[in-house]
């Protein structure tokens, strides 16, 4: 009697789990990246164009009502469309999303900076996590037709449930609100070497014009400190020019490398001026010997920092 009650138990709970199992409705999310662009660091924001769909089993789903994507400052929904066959359960909605989304990037070894492109699309529809299965479809791309610039390294994507700790003020429960989603990140590098001559090649030209001025005579001053100044002004320049793309707020691979070159500048120009002061006769091997040490300091300065930041990703 206590066997036959056991099997019993044992199809009575297996018919049950059966049972849940079937109830949840499969939801299957699809995204297909066209363009990432107008990557921009001072605001933290970046801008992407990709098409969405998805496959449901209870209706089609409305992007303008039920799609929502994390951190976007600017949405705009096209293209869509649908499609379904009803006797089959099936149900397809696609659209094309153009949007701006906030990102926080990561600068302080640019140009050696691997960056990381994070989107999150919540979908509110399906926020009953027992009736509905949120999974990605494969047949999805992750990596854009065209982005400028940059490579991608990888990327990937999975289902999520965020808690976002508060009810948004909701009468009915008091209890956090939770809502599932796709998060997809998508990882960049590109061919930092070739930017980083671009971008600091005027360095070097500075320190060298600051250098060679140790071999003008003493008596020929004003030309000595006016190309000492001159090369301190181009450093000054390309400063405000790295500036106007970078943020401000991480002390970065930028910043010490012009803080390198204005610092050596300086010491050259008090060099210079020393020699003046105290009427030191012209000696070329003193020249020779001032001109190797600073340029050799300012390269093994730059080198060190440029190791480190490689280093660092």
């Amino acid at each position: 009697m206590k066997i036959r009650f056991t099997l019993f138990l044992l199809v009575l709970l297996t018919t049950f789990t059966i049972h849940s199992k079937d109830k949840r409705q499969n939801v299957e999310v699809g995204v297909f990246v066209e363009d990432i662009y107008s990557i921009d660091y001072q605001n933290s924001k970046y801008q992407i164009v990709f098409w969405l769909w998805l496959n449901t089993e209870d209706g089609i789903f409305d992007f303008e009502k039920y799609l929502d994507l994390s951190n976007c400052a600017d949405l705009n929904i096209s293209s869509i469309d649908y499609d379904s066959i009803p006797e089959k359960r099936k149900y397809h909605s696609e659209c094309k999303i153009t949007a701006t989304i906030l990102n926080k990037f990561n600068v302080v070894n640019y140009p050696f900076d691997i960056q990381n492109i994070n989107l999150r699309m919540e979908y509110t529809k399906y926020t009953d996590l027992e009736y509905y299965n949120l999974y990605f479809d494969d047949k999805s791309r992750l990596s854009p037709e065209f982005i400028q610039d940059w490579t991608v390294e990888s990327s990937f994507a999975k289902p999520g449930i965020k808690n976002y700790d508060s009810n948004f003020g909701y009468l009915h429960s008091k209890d956090p609100l939770e809502f599932p989603g796709i998060d997809i990140q998508v990882n960049l590098k590109r061919d930092s070497w070739n930017l980083f001559f671009k971008s600091f090649l005027t360095l070097f030209v500075s320190v060298i014009l600051a250098s060679i001025s140790l071999f003008y005579p003493n008596n020929c001053s004003e030309e000595k400190m006016a190309l000492i100044v001159g090369s301190l002004f181009t450093t000054v320049g390309n400063k405000y020019v790295t500036d106007g793309f970078l943020p401000l707020t991480n002390f970065n691979l930028s910043d010490r490398l012009h803080l390198l070159t204005i610092i050596l500048i300086t010491i050259i120009a008090i060099y210079a001026i020393i020699e003046q002061r105290f009427k030191v006769r012209d000696n070329v091997k003193l020249d020779i010997l001032s001109f190797s040490i600073s340029f050799l300091s300012f390269t093994i300065g730059v080198a060190y920092f440029t190791y480190s930041a490689m280093q660092s990703n």
